[in-house]
Formats: C-alpha cells, sequence, structure tokens
C-alpha cells in the first residue's frame, strides 16, 4: 500500500470519530472543518456504519455510485450496497483489526475494499468502507507497487479461470467466490458470501462440502461432488493453509467440473452391459446352433474343439483330417464345418471306405466309363469326387482304405484331378476334403498299412475328438438333449433322478455318444414310470468308472476343493436345469433367489434355454 494512501486512511480513522477542528498555518485558528466536509471531498467511496451496518455517513462518491439516501425514517444498510460486505464488517469488528485491499465484486464491477474499525473505550462503535474501483487504482502496471501488481494478477486469474475457486476463513466462512464456481454451483456470489459454506448442503445445492473435513482433518482432501441444483459433477481439491503458529487461517477449494466425463464414463458402462449382453446372446445362439447340428459342448475339450472346426469352415480349408474314437461324433463335426463354411449350399457327400470292397470303392470314389469292366454300366457312371464338386467330400474310417486306392487318392489331392476307370482324360475337381478315423493312423505308417505321404496330405489340419469318459460335464448335456429328443418322438414326459445322473457320470462308455444315445433311447421306451432311476443295463452297471469328480478322502489322495465345490454345483444346475426350465423354478427348488441362481448360471457359462 502507498505511503499517500496510509495518511488517507489514518485521517479517515482519526476524524470518523466526530468533529475535530483542524487548522493549517497561516490560517485563521477560528477556522474549523467538519469531518463530514474532508471525507464527502475524498474521491473514493466512503462509508461509515455502526455496528449493524446501519449507515450513518456516505460521501459524494458513495452516494452517487449506488444512489443511496439517508434519511431518519429509512435508513440505509451496508447490505444495500452488497451482501457480502455484511460478512465482512463481522470479521472486521469481531478481530477489531483494519482489512485492507479485500478483492469483492459489487454489480459487475471489481473493487478494492478497506475497513477501519472504529473502536471507543476499548469497543467498536463504528466501521468505515473505503471502496476504489480496480481500474482507478492503478492505469499501468508501471505505476503499481509489487505487491499491488501481485494483487491485480491474483484478481485477474481468480475471475478469469475456467475453474471454480471457494476461498473460505478458519470457521468455514466464505470469503470469496469466483465467477467459475457460481456458475457450477448455480448461484450468485451475493447469496454466499459470509455464509458458513456447509449451507450449501444444508440448502441442497450440493450433496456433500469439503471445508469441515478439511479443517478437522488439517490435511488436503479431493472428493467427488454432485451438484444437485446444476445437476453438475465437479472434482473438488480443498487445500488448508496455515499461519506461523499452525492455525487454520484460509480454506482453497478449487473445483473442476468433470460432467461430460461422468457422463462419459456412464455412456461407456451401459456400452459395456450392452456388449456383455449382446456376448451373452451369441454365446447361446451358437450353443443353440450346435445343438441344431446335434453337438453339445459343455466341456472346455469340446468348445475348443468346435471352436477350431469353425474357424477352418471359415477360412475354407481343405485336407482336415478328425481323429477320435468310435461314436464320438466325427461325422456330425465333418458335417459342421461343412455347413458353416462358404460351401454350405453345394453337396456334402460322405463315403465309408471301410464299407465297400477295394473294387467298388475305386469305381465309386472315382467313377468309371461304360463297358469299362465286366459289369460296368453301359452308360458309365460320374464318382464321389465329381458328386461333391465344389462342396464337399467326407471320407469315413479313412485308416481303412487299402493301400491299392491311398495311391491314387494321394495323386487326386495333389493334382486336383482324377480319372475315370477305363477313361482317357483328367477330371479337374474342386472340393473340400474331410477324412476322419478310429485308427492309429501313425501306429498303421509304422506298420507299412498307410502311406507315409498320404497321411502327412491328410493331416494338413487335424481335429482330435476327446472321448466321452474325459468329458464328464458334456454327459449331463448330451443326456438332456437326448432324453428330450426321444421324449418328443415317442410323445413321452419321461425325467432323469439324480442317482441316475450320477450312475451316467461314473460310466467309462467305451462306445462314447453313440452308446449313451443308445442308453437313452432304450430308457424311454423301456422303463416304466416317468422318473428314470436305473438308467444302465444290468451288464453296464458291474464295469463303472472311477468316480472322477468325487475321489475317496480316505487314501491320502490330494484334491482340489474348489475345484470339486465347482463341479459339484455344475451338476446340481445342470440337473435343475433339465427338470426346471426357468430361474425362479430353479430357485424354488433349489431354496435359494433367483438371482443367485442367475449369477451361478453366468459363472458356469449354461443357460435354461
Amino acid at each position: 500500500m502507498s505511503l499517500n494512501r496510509l495518511k488517507r486512511i489514518a485521517a479517515v480513522f482519526k476524524v470518523a470519530t466526530g468533529s475535530i477542528p483542524i487548522a493549517h498555518p497561516g490560517e485563521c485558528p477560528s477556522m474549523e472543518l467538519d469531518y463530514k466536509q474532508i471525507l464527502t471531498s475524498l474521491n473514493g467511496s466512503i462509508v461509515v456504519t455502526n455496528v449493524d451496518g446501519k449507515i450513518i455517513f456516505l460521501n459524494d462518491a458513495a452516494k452517487k455510485k449506488w444512489k443511496l439516501r439517508l434519511s431518519s425514517r429509512n435508513s440505509s444498510n451496508i447490505t444495500d450496497i452488497s451482501d457480502g460486505l455484511m460478512a465482512m464488517l463481522g470479521n472486521c469488528l469481531s478481530q477489531q483489526k483494519p482489512i485492507y485491499q479485500h478483492g469483492h465484486e459489487i454489480h459487475g464491477k471489481h473493487y478494492q475494499i478497506d475497513i477501519v474499525p472504529i473502536i471507543k473505550d476499548g469497543l467498536t462503535a463504528r466501521a468505515v468502507f473505503n471502496f476504489q474501483e480496480l481500474f482507478l487504482v492503478k492505469t499501468s502496471p508501471l505505476e503499481m507497487s509489487d505487491s499491488e501488481f501481485l494483487q491485480l494478477q491474483f484478481e485477474t486469474a481468480f475471475d478469469f479461470t475456467e475453474q471454480g475457486i471457494w476461498i473460505m476463513d478458519g470457521q468455514g466462512i466464505v470469503l470469496k467466490v469466483n465467477p467459475a464456481a457460481q456458475k457450477m454451483i448455480g448461484i450468485r456470489a451475493s447469496e454466499v458470501i459470509g455464509k458458513n459454506i456447509v449451507f450449501l448442503a444444508e440448502a441442497g445445492v450440493i450433496d456433500q462440502v469439503l471445508t469441515p473435513h478439511i479443517l478437522k482433518s488439517r490435511r488436503p482432501i479431493t472428493k467427488l461432488l454432485h451438484v444437485v441444483k446444476t445437476n453438475k459433477y465437479v472434482m473438488a481439491s480443498g487445500l488448508p493453509v496455515f499461519d506461523q503458529s499452525g492455525n487454520i487461517v484460509l480454506v482453497v477449494v478449487n473445483e473442476l467440473d468433470i460432467t461430460t466425463l461422468k457422463n462419459l464414463q456412464g455412456q461407456l458402462e451401459e456400452l459395456r452391459v450392452v456388449a456383455d449382453k449382446y456376448r451373452d446372446e451369441l454365446s447361446d445362439l451358437n450353443l443353440v446352433d450346435f445343438q441344431a447340428h446335434g453337438i453339445i459342448s459343455e466341456s472346455k475339450e469340446m468348445k475348443q474343439v468346435l471352436n477350431v472346426a469353425l474357424k477352418l469352415a471359415r477360412f475354407d480349408v481343405s485336407n482336415i483330417l478328425i481323429l477320435g474314437e468310435s461314436g464320438t461324433g466325427k461325422g456330425l463335426i465333418a458335417q459342421f464345418i461343412h455347413k458353416k463354411g462358404k460351401r454350405k449350399e453345394k453337396p456334402f457327400i460322405q463315403v465309408n471306405c471301410a464299407a465297400l470292397p477295394e473294387s467298388l470303392l475305386e469305381a465309386e470314389l472315382f467313377g468309371f466309363e461304360k463297358g469299362s469292366f465286366t459289369g460296368a454300366s453301359s452308360k458309365g457312371k460320374i464318382g464321389l469326387f465329381e458328386m461333391a464338386q465344389n462342396g464337399t467330400i467326407f471320407l469315413d474310417e479313412i485308416g481303412d482304405l487299402p493301400l491299392a486306392l491311398q495311391s491314387k487318392l494321394l495323386k487326386c489331392l495333389d493334382d486336383h484331378e482324377i480319372m475315370h476307370i477305363g477313361g482317357l482324360k483328367p477330371i479337374k475337381i474342386d472340393c473340400t476334403i474331410i477324412a476322419a478315423t478310429n485308427r492309429d493312423l501313425k501306429d498303421r505308417v509304422q506298420k507299412n498299412k498307410f502311406r507315409k505321404d498320404l497321411y502327412h496330405r491328410l493331416n494338413a489340419f487335424c481335429i482330435e475328438l476327446p472321448p466321452l469318459r474325459k468329458r464328464p460335464e458334456d454327459i449331463v448335456a448330451l443326456s438332456n438333449f437326448f432324453l428330450e429328443k426321444y421324449n418328443h418322438k415317442y410323445n413321452m414326459q419321461k425325467r432323469l433322478t439324480l442317482n441316475a445322473i450320477h450312475s451316467l457320470q461314473l460310466y467309462d462308455f467305451p462306445g462314447n455318444v453313440r452308446e449313451l444315445k443308445n442308453i437313452l433311447n432304450q430308457g424311454v421306451v423301456i422303463h416304466e414310470g416317468q422318473m428314470l432311476d436305473e438308467i444302465l443295463p444290468g451288464d453296464l452297471d458291474a464295469n463303472p468308472k472311477e468316480d472322477s469328480w468325487r475321489p475317496s478322502l480316505q487314501t491320502g489322495h490330494k484334491v482340489n476343493l474348489k475345484k470339486l465345490v465347482n463341479e459339484f454345483e455344475k451338476n446340481i444346475l445342470q440337473h435343475a436345469i433339465r427338470q426346471y426350465k426357468t430361474t425362479r423354478k430353479i430357485a424354488i427348488h433349489l431354496g435359494t433367489s433367483q438371482s443367485k441362481v442367475a449369477r451361478m448360471l453366468k459363472k458356469h457359462q449354461m443357460s435354461t434355454r
């Protein structure tokens, strides 16, 4: 503060207590000037109030600026200028100390305010307000002192930053709030200055305030706040300011509007939910699609097989070899690859290489010209490779193909052409070739019963189907599938008991899926009553496999408890799904809530559909 201004404030402080005679050297001592004349002549707006804020004096500048008048009937109050001034007056009077250079906005204009208390007989009697508009203080930074220039920089940054800024005193009373904060909160500065910040939460403007927590913890706090009035979300960071004695004198809160970010986060979460929903629906659709082809894939091993088959179908690859024990469903996988591929509208030709004698098999595969051999048709015949043109040919039991034909098949695979028996002209072929066998081809190659070069040619892509005994999860699902199929076929409503399910899971199934299918077929037709309990024929019960999912705890054998519990839980759900088609009915049956059943089904990737 400049020396001249200090002198001016000191003069105001002295004369504000009453009428003081002032004489200058050379002038008549009898000449007296009233203090009101002195204050009136000052350029700044001067207002004198009592302790209640009642205005008892206005100079001409103040009267002109705010159009206020003093009247015995209706006296003006300092709040008629601005509500926030009452809080400043209260702070000045309670501390009995002057307040210098306090920035304040009044009717859109920025003022620098000095408040000086008038103390008489140890009691505060009056206060003098000196208002200076900022643009009137100095016209150029070069004319300002360091403190004045720093004050100008602070006011500029405070007023024009896009972040909301609040300044409270050590009791939580609002001292300053910038325009950005007013817009963010939806409230005017005059409505909050001089009030405790807790007022915002109590009035329902905002869900919570930081200042009380900062004053209590004496440390910075950052929280996400919801402004109820404007429906905005702000990230608020509060910082306590300490004096040299360690007392909190100010609390500064900085607010950043993150409503857009919050909305985007909500939209992203909604998109994730939708994506999860579509993924689940697609998963269910795939499951239904597999079932439409007679393929059940509850086990991890079988799902992996189907994923590989689906990829091979989409890429339209050829020379696929499917390995697996008899009855595991090699033919179904071959049909699945064809129906999911680009050639699905073209023929699917299946031939059993072990079902026909060698002489007929060659003619069936490659065709023949008329009169090419004894007993041949007079018209000739095209072969199965030609019939599968642009489609798929499935060579089942390829391991039993005679050696003489193996060389011809190899030439067909290499050259992509065939020759009719008795023919002279090669015929180009274009079809997907899928072969399958339950034989150990590597062993047959070593025993010279299968050509090594043909094995590697057929084995460009290999799919190995696991036996049913190695995928017990599929037993229940397959049982439900076949049971529903035969119930529909024979107009029955048979159901499996838990004992029957357990018996099936313990059985070794040397005949794999084909054997399970026959057992369910017989059970529906032959067994009496609605509930199928002893589903296995008597000669099959004698050789159950070892209980792989419930090992004996008396042998000292280590087990994975979590895995066993999950497996048991899954078995219960599979049985419940078969009997009760909705999650509500399953929940009633199991004595639990519907939401828990839904979570359990999602956990095990199961569905009631």
